[in-house]
């Protein structure tokens, strides 16, 4: 009974990281606000400009943003990470 209880609160975990990955457009949201709280203002043509190098990759349960071939964001659970200097490499 415990192993079953086990199984299906993982398998609840696995859909909600699916259902609540986030999207391009959360990333975008995430790099304005966070170019915003560090004072810098973007004209509404430079917003694009800002993740125009950056490579989307959507995967299962997570998705993550490469700039320049190299993971630089993750996001799961609709929360955006910085990947560390030293985990990219």
């Amino acid at each position: 009974m415990k192993n079953f209880l086990i199984c299906i609160l993982a398998c609840i975990a696995l859909i909600g990281a699916f259902l609540s990955r986030p999207t391009e457009v959360s990333y975008q949201n995430f790099i304005h606000e966070k170019l915003e709280q560090a004072g810098i203002k973007l004209a509404p043509q430079g917003k694009s400009a800002v993740t125009e190098g950056c490579k989307y990759r959507d995967c299962w349960l997570w998705s993550t943003i490469e700039v320049n071939g190299r993971v630089a964001y993750a996001g799961v659970f609709s929360r955006w990470f910085a990947v560390p200097e030293s985990a990219k490499s």
